[in-house]
């Protein structure tokens, strides 16, 4: 009994090395069709682009160059099992075929770049529906002036003060506020949408896009096996945080824009309400405001 078994320990070492000898014979097969079928696809090469003897491939021939080798190698399972020596199974007969295919304009797939939309500005009816003329800035005095002559007198005080004068001045010649006033939308809507176009231009810009980085990143994690590839893993990782705060850096500069861009326009609407509403609106309280300060500061000047 343990002759019987010894005989047919040796007959299955026998056989898995008669595998391991094919297995060998067949890689060695695989590479030299490999060699011969890339030296048929690129007869043009420079000597730095030799490795070992063999001619490297450019990057954008290497899917096809893959699927000919899955068609040699597919020839040559064919290749053992049939007759030797069959013209139709000759290996020089493969690469007629291959050397159509590169002329062919197969790439390696690539992500489209986005490109911005055309931008489309928002209904901004609600804030600019209302320009303001001059008529409105004149009533706008008019009615500040009166208010505020009206405390003079009740306070037994002189009318010949700087800030009754420049109300009055304001009320003749209303031309140079109502300028101010609309200088100061168009710069707060400059701003708004300057800041707007640096989103867009982070959002679409082409190298490096998010989603190229993205794919690379995953791309290198996903092979990270040795350090020189962990040390690009955290390279990308460093970049999309840098990337990521300058886009909310963005964003809430682009908010603030937005606020003040609104602010100033509902400053400018908000006049309407200056026949029904008596007393001061916000924003002749801010003129007045102003013109307080000027009549202090030249009265501390003198």
């Amino acid at each position: 009994m343990a002759s019987k078994a010894y005989e047919a320990l040796a007959r299955a070492k026998q056989k898995e090395a008669a595998a391991r000898a094919e297995k060998r014979r067949a890689e060695k097969m695989i590479m030299e069709e490999r060699a011969s079928a890339l030296t048929k696809h690129f007869p043009v090469l420079d000597e730095t682009e030799m490795q070992n003897g063999v001619p490297v491939p450019k990057v954008g021939d290497v899917d096809k160059f893959v699927a000919h080798l899955r068609e040699l190698y597919d020839a040559s399972l064919k290749g053992e099992s049939s007759t030797a020596g069959a013209p139709q199974e000759q290996p020089e007969a493969q690469p007629v075929v291959a050397d159509e295919e590169p002329q062919e304009a197969v790439q390696t797939p690539q992500e489209p770049i986005l490109e911005p939309d055309a931008e489309q500005e928002p209904e901004q009816s609600s804030y600019t529906v209302y320009e303001p003329d001059e008529d409105d800035v004149a009533g706008m005095a008019g009615e500040l002036r009166g208010a505020y002559g009206k405390q003079l007198r009740a306070n037994a005080k002189s009318l010949d003060d700087g800030l009754y004068k420049g109300l009055r001045e304001v009320e003749n010649d209303p031309s140079d506020q109502l300028e101010s006033l609309r200088a100061e939308v168009e710069r707060a809507r400059e701003r708004f949408h300057g800041s707007k176009a640096e989103v867009e231009a982070l959002k679409h810009r082409k190298s490096p896009s998010f989603y190229a980085s993205m794919r690379l990143y995953a791309f290198i994690g996903n092979r990270s096996q040795d350090p020189l590839n962990r040390l690009m893993s955290r390279m990308m990782e460093q970049m999309f945080e840098a990337m990521m705060r300058r886009m909310q850096e963005e964003q809430r500069r682009l908010y603030e824009r937005r606020r003040e861009m609104w602010d100033a326009e509902k400053a400018l609407k908000a006049e309407e309400n200056r026949v029904s509403k008596r007393g001061l609106s916000p924003e002749l309280q801010r003129i007045n405001d102003k013109i307080q300060r000027g009549c202090e500061s030249k009265s501390l000047g003198e």
